[in-house]
């Protein structure tokens, strides 16, 4: 059985995620790294935890329907405010 790096020597610009990684570059446009993509997707997962918190329990009072929303705010702020610390920090 032949290894991959012999298949690839054999037909150069074979790989369809090579070729689009050399297309990027000379475009000048970086690929995002899987860390950062996977930062983003931890984020968006935890926005839609707290959504789905939000409905799981429905409030019994118009007191509760507040508190709920603010707290869901308050979440939704600090999250949003790391990811785009996080993001402005780890963009290159």
């Amino acid at each position: 059985m032949r290894d991959y790096e012999s298949c690839a020597s054999e037909r150069p610009n074979s790989d369809p995620f090579l070729r689009r990684s050399m297309q990027q570059s000379s475009a000048g446009v970086r690929p995002r790294p899987r860390i950062e993509t996977l930062a983003d997707l931890v984020f968006g997962l935890s926005l839609s935890i707290g959504s789905i918190a939000l409905i799981a329990n429905p409030p019994k009072s118009a007191g509760e329907i507040t508190t709920h929303i603010l707290a869901f705010a308050y979440t939704f702020f600090v999250l949003i405010t790391a990811w785009l610390i996080y993001t402005t920090y780890m963009s290159v």
